[in-house]
């Protein structure tokens, strides 16, 4: 522990939004491969969602922003994570290493990070076989409802797609003249974004909405496109030259096809 443990926390806004949004991205992880290391009472809430998402990491940056002192974070932390973890990953291998990422981002005196970087530290490994299977990035997806239907198995073919956990799902459409599909695709875990009456009005706003991803979501990694409409080409274009990479996924007939705009491969 450092020698400056007691005292008083200054400017610990980004630390604490760090060691926030690092033990949500831990709990995904886990969930993913072990989910019986998440306590009981939490191991069947859907993590990925977004509205989890922001319901855990808004507990937790509440919670720790109380600490008054570098100690006291570091405990308030341990407590956070034996309420959510189960004893025996607590009393695992696997827990070392993210108390030991965790304190540097409590001590970054004794490893200094750059603000850009501390969101994007690597999730421990909870593979079994050594693999690491998620690193500290996430996979946004932008769908318009209006052009293009995506069922729950078609998902889960982009989930297996992508190299990172989709945790923001944004919907886009006029929900006034879709029925009852705005209840569906909240239940999904979607955002819904309304867009008034009009040829192309969902292209417009998720081309508006997805242009900032990479400032609004500084840990996305790949984004999934999902239109039918070649006019959001260029999002697709504008998105890769911020180094994410993007899957155009389109509808012809019955077929839905899945561009890699990195590799160009393509895939249905």
């Amino acid at each position: 522990m450092s020698d400056n443990s007691g005292l008083l926390m200054t400017n610990n806004a980004a630390a604490i939004k760090a060691i926030s949004n690092y033990i949500y991205q831990t709990i995904v992880s886990i969930q993913q491969q072990h989910p019986e290391w998440i306590n009981a009472k939490y191991r069947n809430i859907p993590w990925h969602s977004s509205k989890n998402q922001s319901t855990l990491i808004n507990k937790l940056t509440k919670g720790l922003s109380c600490a008054e002192t570098k100690e006291n974070l570091q405990l308030k932390v341990i407590n956070y994570l034996q309420i959510l973890l189960t004893p025996e990953f607590i009393n695992s291998d696997q827990y070392n290493p993210l108390i030991s990422q965790i304190d540097k981002f409590i001590y970054p005196e004794k490893n200094i990070i750059s603000s850009d970087k501390i969101t994007n530290s690597l999730i421990p490994d909870f593979s079994t076989n050594g693999t690491k299977l998620v690193e500290s990035g996430i996979a946004i997806l932008l769908l318009d409802v209006e052009n293009l239907h995506l069922d729950i198995e078609t998902e889960k073919i982009l989930v297996d797609i992508c190299n990172y956990p989709i945790q923001i799902k944004v919907a886009f459409a006029n929900w006034r003249s879709m029925g009852k599909k705005d209840e569906e695709f909240h239940q999904r875990g979607y955002q819904l974004i309304h867009v008034p009456p009009g040829k192309d009005s969902a292209d417009l706003k998720m081309a508006t909405v997805g242009a900032s991803i990479f400032v609004n979501y500084p840990t996305a990694k790949e984004v999934l496109v999902c239109s039918s409409d070649r006019g959001l080409t260029h999002l697709g274009t504008t998105l890769q030259s911020h180094g994410l990479t993007v899957y155009q996924v389109r509808k012809y007939k019955n077929q839905i096809t899945v561009l890699n705009s990195q590799t160009g491969e393509s895939q249905v």
